[in-house]
């Protein structure tokens, strides 16, 4: 892999083969090695799995998306023009995700998407499942491991978040809208003060 060329492969499988392949990929994953094409990939860091749905009125479709990414040059090495050598404060999304976190861009945007939800949920007063707001939780206390992007701000955010998971695991819906309400509020004040 060090020429630097991409293998990419695409098929159309019914449920049972795609089942099929997924236990295989499985049985590699357990075993410490991934098999694509003529490479293979031993794998000793996590892998980043993320999934997404999408529901429309006239259809539905899922994507599952699972990433391993592991830099293959020594410790304190980047290559030329890598925001590491060039002093750059802004590390770029790809480099967040080789670091084992999602990109801030990224992140803010799939929290942003959640938080809609979650607000939309309870503003119609339906229940929202903990494991969803499980994983927002974790998301916020994600982003707040970026420096610079409103660190005093941080220990306020992540009081408000772990709040609103323990509301949510009560079944106290009124108390989550009013700390979800309190979280739009910190977090409209981060973005006008760190833009």
């Amino acid at each position: 892999m060090s020429d630097g060329k991409n293998q990419k492969s695409e098929r159309l499988l019914s449920p049972a083969e795609a089942a099929d392949f997924l236990r295989r990929l499985a049985d590699q994953f357990a075993a410490g090695a991934v098999e694509i094409g003529a490479v293979s990939v031993e794998l000793d860091q996590e892998v980043r799995l993320k999934q997404s749905v999408k529901t429309k009125p006239d259809k539905i479709s899922f994507k599952l998306k699972l990433k391993y990414e592991k830099s293959l040059l020594p410790a304190g090495m980047a290559p030329a023009g890598h925001p590491a050598l060039n002093g750059d404060d802004d590390e770029d999304e790809e480099e967040q995700e080789a670091q084992g976190r999602p990109g801030y861009k990224s992140l803010k945007k799939h929290m942003g998407s959640s938080f809609k939800a979650l607000k939309a949920s309870l503003g119609q007063g339906k229940p929202v499942e903990v494991e969803v707001v499980h994983s927002f939780v974790h998301d916020c206390h994600l982003m707040c491991t970026f420096t610079g992007k409103g660190d005093p701000r941080y220990p306020q955010f992540i009081a408000l978040a772990d709040r609103l998971l323990a509301t949510v695991e009560a079944g106290d819906l009124e108390s989550a809208r009013a700390v979800l309400a309190e979280m739009e509020a910190q977090k409209k004040a981060c973005h006008d003060e760190y833009k």
